[in-house]
């Protein structure tokens, strides 16, 4: 059975999620969880942590669907 070097896979998962997320955002290419990756993160999360009460299953679901976009 091959070693797997736990630190070196969650790095390449992360780059890959940073690097989709800023492809799908708009945002310079780089990989790299810079200032505007950050703050566009942080207003995604802050538009979706706090579902309205009329809507939150169809909140949840959409995000779920942007999650699943970026596999």
């Amino acid at each position: 059975m091959a070693k797997v070097d736990v630190s070196d896979t969650w790095k390449d998962k992360a780059v890959d999620f940073v690097v989709r997320f800023q492809e799908l955002t708009g945002l310079t290419v780089d990989g790299k969880a810079g200032n505007d990756t950050n703050t566009k993160l942080d207003e995604i999360i802050k538009k979706y942590k706090e579902p309205p009460k009329e809507d939150g299953k169809a909140i949840k679901d959409a995000w779920n669907k942007f999650l699943d976009t970026l596999k």
